[in-house]
């Protein structure tokens, strides 16, 4: 199945696998407690460092893909801590792949010549604009 990732989540992706790479094949959140013992979101520091309001949204994207697996959730805290699988390296490494290939520009004259053989009074419109042009620039005798 192919995916179409944005640009934060690309970023998710490349960091999982970098953590994966480094042998940190868990990630749990610190889960700082306020004076009630009660789990304050606003505090929990992210080593993904992603954007808390798009957190959810994110990893959920990630556990789907299998990018992570054994999902743990708390009060307060969703993907509280989770397991990087190998496939967040195989992942990072296509798109690492299709930001370092180019795309060629397409030469023109292919591309017209193309759309000649396709369609045969676009041809031939193409070639009475040309010899008009010709002729229009052709010096008076």
């Amino acid at each position: 199945m192919e995916y179409r990732l944005n640009a934060v989540e690309i970023e998710c992706v490349k960091k999982l696998a970098e953590n994966f790479e480094n042998g940190k094949e868990w990630i749990a959140l610190p889960l700082p407690k306020n004076s009630r013992g009660a789990v304050n979101p606003d505090d929990i520091t992210d080593p993904l460092e992603l954007p808390t309001d798009k957190r959810e949204a994110i990893l959920g994207v990630m556990e789907h893909m299998g990018l992570i697996t054994e999902v743990g959730h708390v009060a307060g805290c969703r993907f509280f801590m989770f397991r990087i699988t190998p496939k967040a390296i195989q992942v990072a490494r296509e798109i690492r792949e299709l930001e370092n290939t180019k795309e060629e520009p397409r030469d023109i004259v292919e591309h017209i010549k193309k759309i000649a053989r396709r369609n045969f009074i676009l041809a031939w419109v193409i070639i009475v604009f040309g010899a008009l042009a010709i002729l229009a620039r052709w010096p008076s005798w």
